[in-house]
C-alpha cells in the first residue's frame, strides 16, 4: 500500500498513522525523507525497513 503513494511526505504520514496512530513530528519526517532518498535504488526494501523501525521502536513496544 505504501509503495503506491507517490508523495513521500504523504507515505510517511500514512505509515505513522497506521503503525503508531499519530502524525509524525517534523523532524521525524525530515529524517525518514533523508533515509528514503538515500535508498532510492531499492525503494521497496527502504519502505519495509522504515515500517520495521516503527514497529520495533520503543514507542510501539511500550504503548501497543
Amino acid at each position: 500500500m505504501l509503495k503506491g503513494i507517490g508523495d513521500r511526505a504523504q507515505m510517511i504520514q500514512t505509515a505513522y498513522l497506521a503503525v503508531l496512530s499519530r502524525a509524525p513530528l517534523p523532524e521525524e519526517v525530515e529524517a525518514i525523507t533523508h533515509y528514503l532518498a538515500a535508498r532510492e535504488d531499492r525503494p521497496a526494501a527502504a519502505i519495509q525497513q522504515f515500517v520495521w523501525m516503527l514497529i520495533a521502536g520503543s514507542e510501539f513496544r511500550f504503548n501497543y
